[in-house]
């Protein structure tokens, strides 16, 4: 677990979840998604949220704290791959305003994390 998510009691998970609720509405900005709820999933290696529209059908952004934007890059070029050679059924980054996959966010206490979006 990266050291932003170093949980040590109940208050410091609802703190995590609360800091990462604000990061996720950054996030979403930079993605052209008329969403209609988010709804906070896991919190894991990430931090997940569902992402839910009436157009577009279900996402997952994903907020990843403490790797680099390359690892995960990498990682969605290896899950577009899988899909793509394979045929696995697995999550399917999506590019943002810009043409990325990875956004990164600038948390107030200075702090770089990176957000991802998913969808099956």
């Amino acid at each position: 677990m990266t050291e932003l998510f170093k949980i040590d009691s109940e208050e410091e998970i609802k703190q995590i979840i609360r800091l990462m609720k604000k990061v996720a509405l950054i996030a979403l900005q930079n993605y052209d998604l008329d969403w209609e709820q988010i709804r906070f999933n896991q919190l894991s290696d990430t931090c997940t949220f569902v992402i839910e529209t009436s157009k577009d059908g279900t996402f997952l952004l994903r907020i990843h704290a403490g790797m680099a934007r390359e690892e995960i890059d990498s990682e969605i070029v290896w899950l577009d791959d899988l899909n793509e050679k394979i045929g696995v059924t697995v999550p399917k980054g999506i590019v943002d305003l810009n043409g990325s996959k990875t956004v990164r966010i600038d948390q107030e206490n200075g702090n770089p994390c990176y957000a991802s979006l998913m969808r099956w």
